[in-house]
């Protein structure tokens, strides 16, 4: 009983890193807003209003709204 409770945790824990690691959808809807620094291209989200860069016109894979906190 008591090995496969351990066995249990285990999992549940491993689970939990491997899922928790995986990237996020992006759930900003990004709009160029034109100003451009080389390769990098400023985007601002329309869904938050967070300002991010993104290199060849690509817009930003995630958002940055956590980031700074």
């Amino acid at each position: 009983m008591i090995p496969a409770l351990v066995l249990a945790c285990v999992g549940l824990a491993l689970a939990i890193w491997v899922f928790g690691r995986r990237p996020r959808a992006n759930p900003c809807a990004w709009s160029d807003t034109g100003y451009r620094n080389g390769r990098m291209h400023e985007f601002r989200c329309e869904t938050c209003g967070i300002t991010g860069f993104g290199r060849d016109g690509q817009v930003p894979r995630v958002c940055k709204r956590g980031l700074g906190r």
